[in-house]
């Protein structure tokens, strides 16, 4: 797995906010879309933590071996 810059992962992480705003904004009316952004939302969040875990890792063993 390549690095992910930090930059995407901060716009990655304004993405999944937006998500969760609007499935706030749609829950009373619209509950199939408001499912949808939060659903979208929850998995680009654990996709954006998988990566975060993944890189912190990497980093930790490349500080080992140096």
């Amino acid at each position: 797995m390549r690095r992910v810059p930090n930059f995407q992962m901060i716009i990655g992480f304004f993405v999944v906010i937006i998500a969760f705003l609007q499935a706030y904004n749609h829950w009373g009316e619209r509950e199939i879309l408001s499912s949808f952004f939060l659903i979208g939302g929850l998995g680009i969040l654990v996709f954006h933590l998988i990566a975060l875990y993944r890189n912190a890792k990497s980093q930790k063993n490349t500080n080992i071996t140096n």
